[in-house]
């Protein structure tokens, strides 16, 4: 399998569904900082919109991994 094709057990349109979702909420740096302030706040900075969506991906079986820098 090509590294860039995904396993059929994939949902593709429901990770669709997530990641829209996800990118929607509102981002704001003076909000949450993580997934679960996220979904308490609904706005949040970059690394809890990450982390809200590798968690939801990971809930329909995708292989996700973050990678952050300062």
């Amino acid at each position: 399998m090509d590294s860039r094709e995904v396993p059929a057990v994939f949902d593709r349109d429901r990770a669709v569904e997530i990641f829209t979702r996800v990118r929607a909420l509102p981002y704001a740096t003076d909000a949450a900082y993580d997934a679960p302030g996220l979904r308490e706040r609904g706005r949040g900075n970059c690394v809890a919109k990450a982390e809200l969506l590798a968690e939801e991906l990971r809930g329909i079986g995708m292989t996700v991994r973050l990678v952050s820098w300062e």
